[in-house]
């Protein structure tokens, strides 16, 4: 092989390596190699011939699982099962970063005391079996590869658990897919996490959208297994794909857990159908955030790296190539980025770090007044954010258990962020007697909008309150609020302009993916004015430490013809 500079060669393996990882704590190194074909010492060497002999589209080999300490000295290795290994033949120039399906991983413990190692173990029959198997078994019933994951102690190898199902029937785990399985913190009831789909994906890729019309979709889910293998609940995994891009492609590929374990990161990959012809949309990853509470997982974010916005003319969209949580801070997460633009350079890398803060749920209070009476009592709504789904429980009527809600509400994509008329409006509105005449109706201001969503696509959705009796609530006497309209910043030209000078054109095509922490600061009847974190764009050789604060009016009107709302916006920036 070559030695880069400043690089020194300890040692070489004749069988290649396929796979390894330090321990966190820094003392001991694993390293997947594998035995020579011609070695039958386990008394695999004759089957494992006679199956790389008849499968010309895969190969199996013995891997070897062992262990180094700091001074490169051997402390223990195992023999493994006959396992299919990946091919390498890809050029290294080539776009796709897809998980081949035979993939060999492993991970450590966050106390370094053992690891997991996930193989796709061959179909190999004893030589008993193996005339019975090829006269009597027809093709399609012929033993098939399967995913396993084990574990090991730390140095001496010894094997802890094999993944199987919680049923107690031994069946192995089905369908666990080619991504590296993800280790737990100590104290939780979840040990190691695996993704796996509902069924076998066609061909193996791991790919969730590879479904045609005659097939049901796809599911993924990460499956967790206790210390004994056994798998005991999961986290599904919402799929968020946008109903314009039909045919995209989404391929989970990495999984990682904070530091508490209440948090867990799903990262993906997503591709137009066409890659080759697609010139609006091109290939960018996704990072979806769950949180655990009540024994269910919600997804509470999801952050987007498909630059709506073009660049210099250049889209920059990019892929995740690295994912860490931070080892002190359980909220902080950092991110590395590979920008695919055609004028950046190949395999450009961009960093970003994040840090994550929410409430449980989202608490809307207001108080509602009719003329000439006295003021209703109070409205207290909870909002819980749930992917796609928002979901709504009336406190001044009924205390609903999460993760139950009284109602819901699903939005054309996931929810990042939720902002409420201020409670004081109510109180203005309704205390002011000077213009009794001008004041709304109780049914028009019953029906206002009260609440502004932020959607991960970079789009905002406006929410009236619910009037009248609804059949999606669970509560008496509670309608949920509904959707009035949906918008987007990059496709709205603003009308204002800038001290100094006129807008620049980030602004003019803003992107709304790069908004956070909205609040209303003042509010009427038909407008808002909101103020917004926004991040800045990332540039090639400059470093970014700081953020922008965005004023955003917001205006609307109905249509007499009941069409959709006309919106009007204004933009200013500090």
């Amino acid at each position: 092989g070559i030695v880069e500079d400043g690089s020194e060669c300890i040692g070489s393996f004749e069988n290649g390596l396929e796979s390894g990882g330090w321990s966190p704590d820094g003392e001991v190194l694993a390293l997947v190699t594998f035995a020579s074909e011609a070695d039958d010492e386990a008394g695999a060497g004759d089957n494992l011939a006679k199956f790389n002999a008849t499968n010309s589209y895969e190969e199996a080999k013995i891997p070897i699982l062992m262990t180094m300490n700091t001074q490169y000295e051997i402390l223990s290795e195992i023999r493994l099962d006959p396992c299919l290994v990946p091919t390498h033949d890809e050029p290294n120039n080539s776009p796709t970063k897809s998980i081949n399906p035979n993939t060999i991983s492993l991970c450590w413990r966050p106390d370094s005391s053992s690891l997991a190692l996930s193989t796709m173990d061959a179909p190999l029959p004893t030589d008993r079996d193996s005339t019975i198997l090829a006269s009597t078994t027809p093709k399609q019933q012929q033993p098939k590869p399967h995913r396993r994951i084990r574990t090991f102690h730390r140095t001496t190898l010894q094997l802890l658990s094999l993944s199987k199902e919680e049923d107690g029937s031994g069946r192995d785990v089905p369908n666990l897919l080619p991504v590296t399985p993800t280790w737990a913190p100590a104290g939780c009831s979840h040990y190691v996490g695996a993704v796996q789909s509902s069924r076998p994906l066609i061909g193996g890729s791991g790919n969730s959208g590879k479904n045609n019309a005659r097939s049901r979709p796809v599911s993924l889910q990460v499956a967790f297994m206790e210390p004994n293998g056994l798998r005991h609940r999961e986290c599904k995994i919402h799929d968020t794909r946008l109903a314009g891009r039909n045919g995209e492609k989404e391929e989970v590929i990495g999984i990682a857990f904070n530091l508490e374990g209440d948090l867990l990161a799903v990262v993906s990959l997503l591709t137009p159908a066409d890659s080759e012809s697609s010139t609006q949309h091109k290939e960018y990853g996704k990072v979806q955030l769950y949180h655990r509470s009540n024994y269910h997982w919600y997804l509470k974010y999801e952050l987007r790296f498909d630059d709506k916005v073009e660049n210099e003319g250049v889209n920059t969209s990019g892929s995740v190539s690295v994912i860490k949580f931070s080892d002190e801070d359980p909220y902080r997460l950092m991110i590395a980025l590979d920008r695919r633009g055609s004028t950046l350079p190949e395999n450009a890398l961009e960093w970003r770090e994040y840090a994550f803060r929410w409430e449980s749920s989202t608490i809307h209070y207001s108080q509602h007044t009719i003329v000439g009476k006295s003021p209703n009592s109070p409205n207290v709504l909870a909002l819980s954010i749930d992917g796609k789904t928002l979901n709504f429980t009336p406190l001044d009527k009924a205390i609903v258990p999460p993760p139950m809600y009284a109602a819901s509400l699903e939005l054309p994509a996931p929810v990042i962020g939720i902002t409420s008329r201020p409670c004081f409006q109510h109180e203005i509105t309704g205390n002011n007697s000077d213009d009794s005449n001008n004041k709304p109706s109780h049914e028009e201001e019953m029906s206002r909008v009260e609440l502004i969503v932020a959607l991960a696509d970079g789009s905002f959705a406006l929410l009236k309150n619910g009037v009248g009796k609804s059949k999606e609530s669970l509560t008496p006497g509670f309608s949920p609020p509904t959707l009035l309209t949906t918008f987007d910043l990059s496709t709205l030209v603003f009308s204002n302009k800038m001290e100094g000078g006129d807008i620049s054109p980030e602004y003019l095509a803003f992107n709304g993916m790069k908004l956070r922490d909205m609040t209303i600061i003042d509010a009427s009847e038909d407008s808002f004015t909101i103020i917004a974190a926004s991040s800045p764009q990332g540039t090639r050789g400059r470093h970014h430490f700081h953020d922008n604060l965005v004023e955003i009016k917001i205006s609307w009107a109905s249509l007499e013809n009941g069409e959709r709302e006309r919106l009007d916006l204004q933009i200013s920036a500090c």
